[in-house]
């Protein structure tokens, strides 16, 4: 088995199923056996129903394994099957009560399907055996929020920040209180806490030492701009919201941060810049979206044209592509594509790592550490974000420079 997974680590994807074959003459009740034969199945061939009964076949022999049910629900959920995945995920919690973070993966489900009543009543009946469990608790609050039932959330959402000091868990409950609209102040200061901690762990990142956390903490600090923003702009103070939540949109292009850009410009009568940026963020939706999210963005789009508002520019998925792309001369001699890592201040690209491609691309770096983003980081921001890109100097004189959405060593790997 340690072969087989020192195998699956290097990519070869054969021989860790030789190797398992293996295992299966040995013991084909093996932890892990079939989990990974899963695995293979989806890797290797994108077989979803395949690699479902093999997870199945592995909770038959280990039913107790946690990891292997919420692999299980994944997988069903992106084989169509969300219900499947709620049933899967139930059927273990009726088991094990007590495991919080899969009730909470289940929660996030139910509301997905818009069973909000239900993603409530799981995350209550987690909470009795998780009492101290404060993202449990803001996952709650947040439910509670989904129901209208706003004075218990702002409760829920204050008592998960009481001594709170993880900035996911500050993060998560400022922005819960805050659509409550109630006790903003508290929201705000536990919002501007949260920031200061990512952005000061931001401060180590480097190019060289990237891991898939350090490109996740990019996405969270985004998601923290836009709490802040959102704070911001519930306690009316525009511009200061635009501040935080218009970078955060440029970093991300997610919809509901898109969603909320609109609103601002909205609120400040620039109905022809919202509509675009409603537009924009309509695009931007994924299929795992929050159905209130895509309500209020088509709510957004149809209020503005109903005023008579339009976009003021293009939109549509090669807008956002636009979003991302960047051109420069092209240098002497360098031709090709590759795949880059970039590290950006407010300074601008403080330094680049050239991961794959062609080795005719070393002439770029002196341009692309001249580059400039402005627009990716609220001002006086302490942030370094972890960005990937593409940068292609194939055809005439300019190159250009893409950056990947959700970027990371498995974009580097592709």
């Amino acid at each position: 088995m340690q072969e087989a997974q020192e195998q699956l680590r290097q990519g070869d994807l054969g021989s860790a199923k030789e190797t398992l074959d293996e295992v299966k003459e040995k013991n084909p009740n093996e932890e892990h056996l079939w989990s990974m034969y899963g695995l293979l199945a989806e890797v290797m061939d994108r077989n979803y129903e395949v690699a479902i009964d093999d997870f199945r076949n592995e909770l038959e022999a280990h039913p107790d394994d946690g990891a292997t049910v919420a692999a299980l629900a994944g997988l069903q959920t992106k084989a169509h099957d969300p219900e499947g995945a709620r049933k899967t995920l139930q059927g273990y919690l009726d088991r094990h009560p007590d495991d919080a973070r899969l009730a909470i993966y289940l929660a996030s489900l139910e509301t997905l399907a818009d069973n909000k009543q239900g993603a409530l009543r799981t995350l209550e009946a987690a909470a009795k055996q998780n009492p101290d469990n404060l993202p449990l608790r803001v996952q709650m609050s947040q439910a509670l929020v989904d129901l209208d039932r706003m004075e218990e959330a702002a409760a829920a959402a204050k008592s998960a920040l009481q001594g709170a000091s993880d900035a996911y868990v500050l993060n998560d409950a400022a922005y819960t209180l805050s659509e409550t609209g109630l006790d903003l102040d508290v929201a705000e200061d536990a919002s501007r806490k949260s920031i200061k901690i990512l952005e000061g762990k931001s401060a180590s990142f480097t190019t060289e030492s990237a891991s898939q956390g350090t490109f996740l903490m990019t996405s969270s600090l985004a998601a923290n701009w836009d709490t802040l923003g959102w704070i911001l702009f519930k306690e009316g103070k525009l511009d200061a919201a635009q501040s935080f939540i218009a970078p955060a949109w440029r970093v991300s292009l997610r919809g509901e941060i898109g969603e909320h850009l609109g609103q601002i410009y909205e609120a400040e009568g620039k109905k022809n810049k919202a509509a675009t940026v409603y537009a924009l963020a309509q695009d931007a939706l994924e299929k795992n979206s929050q159905p209130d999210d895509r309500r209020r963005i088509a709510e957004g789009i149809d209020r503005l044209k109903a005023d008579g508002a339009k976009p003021d520019s293009v939109t549509g998925t090669g807008a956002l592509q636009d979003l991302r792309t960047f051109k420069f001369p092209r240098p002497k001699g360098a031709s090709g594509w590759g795949t880059f890592r970039l590290e950006v201040t407010t300074a601008g690209i403080i330094e680049s790592q050239q991961i794959t491609g062609a080795q005719t691309l070393d002439s770029v770096k002196p341009a692309v550490g001249a580059m400039k983003f402005p627009d990716f980081l609220p001002p006086d921001s302490n942030a370094h974000i972890l960005l990937s890109a593409v940068i292609d100097c194939s055809l005439g004189t300019t190159c250009e420079l893409v950056l990947v959405p959700n970027g990371g060593l498995q974009t580097e790997r592709q």
